[in-house]
C-alpha cells in the first residue's frame, strides 16, 4: 500500500493499493493538468529520483523548508521562530515527510 502523491499539485492521499481515480484539487476546472493526464508518484519514487529537502533562512527567525528539485507547484513550509516559541505553517506535506524520514536537524522543529 502506498500514499499516492499527485504530480500536478503535490497533494498526498491516504494509503491505497492503487492511485486514486482522480485528484479533487486538479479536477477543478481552474486547475491545470498536463497533456499526459493525471499522473501519480510515491515518496519512494521521489527519493529515488533525487528529491530532497532544503532549508533557507529568509531572515532571522524565518526558515523556509522546500523540496529540490522543484516538485508539483513548488510548495514550501515556513517556520517562524520566536523567543516565546515556534509557529509552523506546513503547506508542503512532502516537506514534512522528507524531514521525518531523513532526520533533519531537530532544532528547526522545536515547537
Amino acid at each position: 500500500m502506498e500514499h499516492w502523491i499527485c504530480q500536478t499539485c503535490g497533494t498526498q492521499f491516504p494509503q491505497s493499493q492503487a492511485p486514486p481515480s482522480g485528484c479533487p484539487i486538479c479536477q477543478d476546472e481552474r486547475q491545470y493538468i498536463g497533456h499526459d493526464g493525471q499522473q501519480w508518484t510515491t515518496m519512494a519514487q521521489l527519493r529515488a529520483a533525487g528529491f530532497h529537502n532544503i532549508f533557507k533562512e529568509h531572515e532571522p527567525g524565518l526558515l523556509g523548508i522546500g523540496t529540490e528539485p522543484k516538485f508539483a507547484i513548488g510548495q514550501r513550509a515556513l517556520l517562524v521562530q520566536t523567543s516565546k516559541g515556534n509557529q509552523k505553517h506546513l503547506t508542503c506535506r512532502i516537506c514534512v515527510h522528507f524531514h521525518r524520514q531523513n532526520k533533519y536537524p531537530t532544532e528547526y522543529l522545536n515547537y
